[in-house]
């Protein structure tokens, strides 16, 4: 084997194995399902289909798949409960009623709604506990004002919660003043009282029988955390390190794991060594009743001095949020707001429903979360992740995202290091946002409630084995065409990094349903990707060498011998897959001749164009679509030539790493090549090598 393929050979699978490694139709007549950017999307309901008349508030899910929400039709005009499950089958589960706020589904399929039948003097309040898999079979929770039945309460508001175990929890009123928080069925229950919580409780009962509320209707109260009989609870956030909490708080099934959305005060800063102001936080249980809270979003600000200068906020660094990670400039990314509306109970305020500077305002929009353990006995927390949905605005766009309203997720994996427990956070994604894609509709706004599950069953509704952030998401959205109740999944099996849905039905980038085509036929040849199969896709372009002069060389085109060989070696990797034997499949997939640069810097940017590693992957100026001179090299002259162009390159970006192979680099001329980690970018630097070999030659003689 010559000098250049055990070369080629040994830094691409060095480089790469490090990288791998560490990465752990509706139409408008009938279904539409969207193979997006970071979700499969499926619109389960839509307005003026399948006789839906009306949708209202928004929608829940369990780890099933199956969605339930409140809509109307023309025979059910006031108002029934309806439940999708994975195959798309929707229907009605619940008799017509005048049902308000929103329903919540758990595991066993159960949903828990309130209602009122208005034709009665007085006008009765129903908590009803409804069976999706049989319709109009129900348990009544509890009642209020009923003539003709012991009345348990005097008014029962909307959005009750139930866990897995059917508890329910709810807010209540006995006589004319005594709002509280409720848990129970007829006829045992437990009760709390609140100052100013007249229907603005959105209690959260998880199934170890802890329930989470803020307690009370206006921000400043405090976030408690209680046992299913209502004594004793546990300050999960409050003053002095909080100015306000959320109305909708979430909590994971098993209690572990409590996240919301807080306002946090210069003294709340100190103690958790991070900015004041708002941000999603999480709290969790640490063992022996212990609770730790950690801001999410998190990253080192590098102007601070004694950093590491790694981007991870680390203990004894200054941090600052950057949820989204960093911008071109390096600049953290983060949100601006969190969808705050007005608190009209406010006095000066203008009544418009806008958060304006000096008016006092609420946060209402659920988070929400979903955990998975570690599965090491003992740990507790430890090694578990989990992951937190929440809705939100960028203070900027970047590559993936725009600047406008959307639903999110971050992956969070707890690990100690050096003795210390981390929430180590991914950026944020986007589930959708405002003027996005759905197929033929544009999405005007969102809603949520119970946003979130983990995914114990793939899209067709068969079961699986849940991978390590693997989760599904539902949400309500008004479009140009009207209101849609739609259906998420994120799910990646084989674990290689590279979604399902990807591999299975490639990529619609834009979400327009595949106007255009999907934008990247993943699962087609040539790409052939495998969703039970780990696979690693690199792009390789290379430079074609000097034929003369000083500094003459040949191309440093790689050999397709060498990276057989390289492909023979991943495929006999120790690292299993679902389905079939042991391996990796790496798509080597060599492009294109870029320009010759004799030593090209790969860490750093240098002014003009054509003269570093950014220059050749993007362009400079930044122009990844385009065939001229001075223009990117990412993806095929096709691909940068299409009129889809900014789609195609965009679901590239999503799969692909890009390898240069090249002359030498800057910043250790000596040295192979070198990767960015984590990232997508390397380089392979044969010349260096070979200049070494020289001179070893000549000083032997």
């Amino acid at each position: 084997m010559s000098l250049k393929r055990i070369i080629s050979l040994l830094t691409l699978l060095s480089i790469v194995s490090i990288i791998i490694v560490t990465r752990t139709s509706w139409a408008q007549s009938g279904p539409v399902i969207i193979s997006g950017k970071f979700y499969r999307l499926d619109v389960v309901a839509a307005v003026g289909q399948q006789g839906m008349t009306n949708i209202f508030g928004s929608s829940s899910i369990n780890s099933t798949g199956v969605v339930s929400f409140i809509g109307s039709t023309s025979t059910g005009a006031n108002g029934q409960i309806f439940k999708s499950n994975a195959a798309g089958d929707l229907g009605a589960i619940s008799f017509t009623q005048i049902f308000s706020g929103n329903v919540q589904i758990n595991n066993a399929n159960q949903v828990v709604a309130h209602e009122s039948i208005l034709t009665t003097t007085p006008p009765r309040n129903f908590i009803r506990r409804w069976d999706a898999t049989t319709t109009n079979s129900f348990v009544i929770i509890a009642t209020a004002r009923n003539p003709s039945t012991p009345t348990d309460f005097d008014q029962i508001y909307a959005n009750p919660s139930m866990n897995n175990s059917n508890q329910a929890a709810f807010n209540a009123r006995r006589g004319n003043t005594t709002n509280e928080l409720v848990t129970g069925f007829n006829p045992t229950f437990s009760e709390a009282p609140f100052q100013n919580a007249a229907g603005t409780l959105r209690p959260m009962v998880s199934d170890d029988s802890r329930v989470l509320v803020r307690a009370g209707g206006k921000g400043s109260d405090p976030l408690l955390l209680y046992p299913y009989n209502l004594t004793s609870p546990v300050a999960i956030a409050s003053s002095p390190n909080f100015s306000a909490v959320g109305q909708s708080p979430g909590i994971s099934d098993d209690g572990a794991v409590v996240v919301f959305w807080g306002n946090l005060t210069s003294a709340g800063a100190t103690a958790l060594n991070t900015t004041a102001g708002p941000g999603i936080f999480v709290s969790v249980d640490v063992g022996s009743g212990t609770r730790q809270i950690f801001r999410l979003g998190n990253v080192e600000d590098n102007a601070a001095t004694g950093g590491n200068d790694n981007w991870i906020c680390d203990p004894g660094e200054t941090c600052t949020p950057g949820q989204l990670g960093f911008n071109a400039s390096g600049s953290p990314s983060f949100f601006s707001s969190f969808t705050d509306f007005e608190d009209n109970s406010a006095a000066g305020g203008d009544d418009d429903g806008i958060c304006e500077t000096g008016e006092v305002c609420e946060m209402s929009n659920r988070v929400a979360v979903t955990h998975q353990s570690g599965g090491v006995p003992g740990d507790g927390i430890e090694g578990d992740t989990f992951v937190v949905s929440f809705m939100g605005t960028p203070n900027a766009a970047g590559q993936y995202f725009s600047n406008q309203l959307g639903l999110w997720t971050m992956r969070v994996d707890m690990k100690r290091e050096a003795g210390v427990l981390l929430a180590r956070h991914s950026n944020a994604i986007p589930v959708i946002q405002v003027n996005d894609l759905i197929g033929t509709r544009t999405v005007n706004d969102i809603s949520v409630y119970d946003q979130i599950a983990n995914a114990t069953t793939n899209d067709a509704g068969t079961a699986r084995t849940e991978r390590p952030g693997d989760h599904k998401v539902t949400f309500a959205a008004g479009t140009n065409t009207g209101r849609i109740i739609v259906r998420g999944s994120h799910m990646d099996t084989d674990e290689d990094g590279l979604l399902d849905h990807w591999e299975s039905s490639g990529i619609d980038f834009n979400g327009d349903g595949g106007t255009a085509g999907i934008d990247l036929a993943l699962h087609q040849a040539p790409f052939s990707a495998n969703p039970n199969r780990k696979d690693l896709f690199v792009e390789i372009d290379y430079m074609p060498g000097v034929a003369s002069g000083p500094g003459a060389h040949p191309s440093h085109q790689p050999i397709a011998t060498g990276l057989q060989d390289v492909a023979a070696a991943f495929a006999a990797a120790p690292v299993t897959n679902p389905v079939g034997g042991d391996g990796i499949t790496i798509h080597n997939m060599v492009d294109e001749a870029v320009p010759e640069i004799g030593s090209m810097p790969f860490l750093t940017r240098l002014p003009g164009a054509g003269n570093d590693f950014n220059d050749i992957k993007l362009g400079q100026p930044a122009n990844p679509c385009g065939t001229g001179a001075n223009d990117g090299h990412f993806g095929t002259t096709a691909d940068r030539g299409s009129t889809n162009c900014t789609n195609i390159i965009g679901a590239r970006r999503l799969v692909f790493r890009y390898a240069v192979f090249a002359h030498a680099f800057t910043e250790d001329p000596n040295s192979s090549g070198i990767a960015e980690l984590p990232g997508n970018d390397f380089i392979v630097t044969l010349g260096s090598a070979s200049n070494a070999c020289q001179r070893e030659r000549r000083k032997a003689g």
